[in-house]
């Protein structure tokens, strides 16, 4: 029981997993993430300049989300000491999952996957959401 008179909720585990009652999250993430930075597209800078920091932007693709397409994913990489460990895409409605770790293959659910050999810029496929962005030369290139 709290010193106020409310009860407490404490954490449980199921599984491997520790269930924390919601208003002791935040609490919790704080402690397991001491020292760790966070950057993330929607909710902005934590202790960007740690040794390790987490990359988040939980909804890649907001407009395609909001508007029903397929095309948006979760991204996730962790950074250690500004090089980058691993980084994950993860495209929940087609299915697909890229996993790139330092010093192995990316991968594309579970199957190795590479670029293909380009000498040049001119000679890349190029792809961009919005290629209302780029004008002359560059727009020509999507």
């Amino acid at each position: 029981m709290h010193a106020s008179g409310e009860r407490t909720q404490r954490p449980r585990k199921r599984g491997r997993c520790l269930i924390l009652p919601m208003p002791n999250f935040e609490l919790a993430l704080a402690q397991i993430a001491c020292g760790l930075g966070f950057i993330g597209e929607e909710f902005g800078s934590t202790n960007p300049d740690a040794d390790i920091v987490w990359l988040l932007d939980p909804i890649d693709g907001t407009k395609s989300f909001v508007s029903g397409s397929p095309l948006f994913g979760t991204l996730i990489a962790v950074v250690h000491r500004q090089q980058p460990v691993i980084g994950v895409i993860d495209h929940v409605m087609t299915g697909e999952r890229w996993l790139g770790v330092g010093g192995r293959e990316t991968a594309l659910n579970g199957q190795p996957v590479r670029t293909r050999a380009c000498p040049t810029m001119a000679q890349a496929v190029k792809y961009a959401y919005g290629v209302e962005c780029y004008q002359g030369a560059e727009a020509a290139a999507f």
